[in-house]
C-alpha cells in the first residue's frame, strides 16, 4: 500500500506501522518503530504539531483528508493528506487512534503547474485582446476617414453630371445622355457601398 498506515495508543506509542511509514520515518522495518513515540522521531518540538489533533481523535473526534506539510525524518518536506480515527476497545473504549497519510506532493505540484499555466494564459488572453481591441480601434478609424474622403468626390461627381443633364438636356444626345444616367447609377451604388463599409466598422462595437 503506498499510503503510511499506523496505530498509537493513548501515550502516542506506536503499536503498528507499515512499511511506507517505517521507509518515511527512516527505519530499516517497521519492527524498528513500535513502542517509539512521535518525540522520537521528530523531537518535541516537532511532534508537538501533531498532537493537537492526536489529543482531538483521542477525544472521539475523526480527521479526515486533512492536508498538511510534514516533514519526515527520511522522506524529507512532503504534502500530506491525513486522515486519524479513533481506535477502541470491544467496549467502545478509546485506546488510540489510527493514522493514514497519502503522500499527494507531486498531485499538489501539478495543481500549482495547472494554475500557473492558467494564470499565464489569461495573462496573454488579456495581451492579445488588447490589442485585437487596438487593431479593430485603428480599422474602424481608417474605416470613417477612407469613407469620409470617398464622399466628398462622390458628391461632386453626382452633382455636376446632375447640372450636365439638367442645363443641357436638350442639346445633348441620347449616347450622352445615357452615360450620364450609368455615372449618376454608379456614383449612387458607390456611396451605398461607402455606407456600408462604415455599418461593417460599427460590427466591431457589437457584443
Amino acid at each position: 500500500i503506498p499510503d503510511a498506515i499506523y496505530v498509537r495508543d493513548v501515550q502516542d506509542r506506536f503499536l503498528v506501522a507499515n512499511a511506507m511509514h517505517a521507509r518515511a520515518m527512516g527505519v530499516r522495518s517497521p519492527e524498528e518503530m513500535l513502542g517509539k513515540t512521535d518525540v522520537d522521531f521528530y523531537g518535541a518540538s516537532g511532534s508537538a504539531a501533531f498532537r493537537a489533533d492526536d489529543e482531538r481523535v483521542l477525544a472521539g473526534e475523526t480527521i479526515l483528508n486533512k492536508e498538511e506539510v510534514v516533514v519526515f525524518p527520511a522522506a524529507g518536506e512532503r504534502q500530506v493528506l491525513t486522515t486519524k480515527v479513533p481506535f477502541k476497545d470491544s467496549n467502545g473504549v478509546v485506546v488510540g487512534l489510527v493514522g493514514v497519510g497519502r503522500d499527494i506532493t507531486e498531485r499538489k505540484q501539478a495543481e500549482e503547474q495547472i494554475l500557473r499555466l492558467n494564470s499565464e494564459l489569461e495573462q496573454r488572453v488579456r495581451e492579445r485582446t488588447a490589442e485585437l481591441t487596438e487593431a479593430n480601434n485603428e480599422l474602424e478609424a481608417f474605416t470613417y476617414s477612407v469613407a469620409h474622403d470617398l464622399r466628398a468626390p462622390l458628391r461632386h461627381i453626382d452633382a455636376f453630371s446632375k447640372l450636365l443633364h439638367e442645363d443641357f438636356e436638350a442639346v445633348l444626345p441620347l449616347e450622352a445622355k445615357h452615360y450620364l444616367k450609368n455615372i449618376r447609377d454608379s456614383t449612387g451604388k458607390m456611396s451605398l457601398l461607402v455606407d456600408d463599409l462604415l455599418n461593417l466598422a460599427r460590427v466591431g462595437r457589437q457584443e
